[in-house]
């Protein structure tokens, strides 16, 4: 059985939303983003 997962839920009402989410990239501690900046342009 195959298990679908969104990593961007913009919908704000929605359980899982998450687009504002900030994350940090471990390697580089001053960068931090949101998920829905990293995933702009993404379809």
């Amino acid at each position: 059985m195959a298990l679908a997962v969104n990593i961007l839920e913009e919908d704000e009402e929605d359980e899982d939303y998450n687009a504002d989410t900030v994350i940090s990239l471990k390697a580089f501690p001053p960068i931090s983003m949101k998920l829905q900046d990293i995933f702009e342009k993404v379809d």
